[in-house]
């Protein structure tokens, strides 16, 4: 399980790194609240930015009967595009089977640190 929800991050962060809103959504649960925002967002978002994304931090909590829980750090720092203001997000993901495989159901930023 810790593999497996890491893997689904770095799939994430790689998706994103490449512009690839299909890609990203793979990875989110079709039924959470996310999926549709983030489509949204993500076509906006694309558009005007690349963007590198990176894991940077990693701690699995466990699970429980329906959903799995980390607490991650993502960098994320502008390739191209206008003025961005790059990041180290420490956030907590839950994740929620989808038939066999594991999907980011949700997440909570716990904090933002900006990089000067």
């Amino acid at each position: 399980m810790k593999l497996e929800t890491r893997n689904i991050i770095q799939k994430n962060c790689q998706f994103t790194h490449s512009s690839n809103v299909e890609g990203v959504l793979t990875t989110i649960h079709p039924n959470s609240e996310l999926y549709s925002h983030t489509k949204n967002e993500l076509e906006s978002l694309f558009d005007a930015y690349q963007l590198g994304v990176s894991l940077t931090g990693f701690r699995y909590m466990g699970k429980d009967k329906n959903y799995a829980y980390v607490r991650a750090q993502q960098k994320t720092e502008r390739v191209a595009g206008p003025e961005f203001k790059d990041s180290i997000i420490d956030q907590m993901i839950v994740f929620k089977q989808d038939g066999d495989d594991w999907k980011i159901w949700t997440t909570a930023i716990l904090n933002i640190k900006y990089i000067d």
